[in-house]
């Protein structure tokens, strides 16, 4: 222990840390960024480091969509007012996609009790142990890291009998991507199949722990909800459509965001597979669409939709 100095540990001991840590002035400048921040968000500290916070990097929103910037920015109150706080909030990961974190920020203060910066600590609420287990037989879709449509055909399908055996309450929520064809014809598969990742990633990352989200048709993913009521299912999808309005992808200088169509139902005591598939079809109710803003164009119209059944 001799051997090595406070500082070292103390470096050692955050660069070690399981949780993202980063550490700011009065004024936000980042002055240290983790591995384990690096891991989660997916930017480097040679990126971070020396930036401002307010330099549209690192932008946190809560579940409704507002963005906390400024004078509502965590780190921020928590210098101004020099008290600790803690939220759940979205971050906005590299590649594009909202990823929800437990978040701690905390003034550091000097030895006369002023404040000159604060430290920020984050983790991940979702554990990925199941992607894990799923690629290991082949259940994973190779495009948005999710399960695949087999699997998640037959997850759905296993949630319907547990509920007619003993009325285990479940929704299924249906999230179709607008006008995809045409942006795969205008864009190309490559630009598609990121835009997929990130939305499909963006769903995973934000939506409750038994909440299971997996590719579903060419333009879609489907999410089994358990436990939901009427009520929590309409704050879901509303939720569902804040958080994706915010989430983008860079494309050859420009900023592409997605447009959504979604359809959140109940299964019902006579729901078939195919009962159930066919009220939660998005086809069914194109009012649901929300036009999501992209900086590269306007908004297309609504297409017919696919059918599930």
């Amino acid at each position: 222990m001799n051997q090595h100095t406070e500082l070292e540990i103390l470096r050692a001991v955050i660069e070690n840390a399981p949780i993202g840590i980063c550490l700011v002035d009065r004024h936000r400048q980042i002055l240290l960024w983790n591995g384990a921040a690096e891991r989660i968000t997916g930017y480097l500290r040679q990126e971070l480091v020396g930036r401002k916070c307010s330099d549209d990097v690192l932008i946190n929103n809560e579940a409704d969509g507002q963005v906390l910037i400024g004078a509502h920015s965590p780190l921020l109150v928590t210098i101004r007012e020099g008290r600790r706080l803690e939220a759940h909030v979205y971050l906005h990961h590299k590649d594009g996609h909202q990823l929800g974190v437990q978040l701690w920020a905390s003034p550091l203060r000097n030895e006369q009790g002023a404040v000159f910066g604060a430290v920020e600590c984050f983790e991940e609420r979702r554990v990925d142990a199941q992607s894990q287990d799923l690629a290991a037989y082949g259940c994973i879709d190779a495009v948005t890291e999710l399960p695949n449509p087999g699997f998640t055909r037959f997850y759905l399908g296993e949630a319907l009998s547990a509920f007619g055996k003993y009325r285990l309450p479940f929704c299924v929520v249906r999230v179709k991507i607008r006008e995809f064809s045409q942006f795969l014809s205008t864009r190309g598969k490559a630009a598609a199949d990121k835009l997929l990742h990130m939305l499909g990633q963006t769903l995973k990352h934000t939506l409750a722990a038994d909440d299971v989200v997996g590719r579903w048709l060419e333009d879609e993913f489907l999410i089994v909800a358990p436990g939901r009521n009427e009520e929590m299912l309409r704050q879901m999808s509303e939720e569902i459509r804040a958080i994706t309005e915010d989430a983008s992808i860079a494309w050859w200088g420009d900023q592409l965001s997605v447009q959504i169509q979604v359809m959140a139902v109940a299964a019902q005591p006579q729901d078939t597979l195919a009962t159930l598939l066919k009220r939660s079809d998005p086809a069914l109710d194109p009012c649901l669409g929300t036009p999501l803003s992209s900086s590269a164009g306007t908004a297309p119209s609504v297409k017919d939709a696919k059918q599930c059944s």
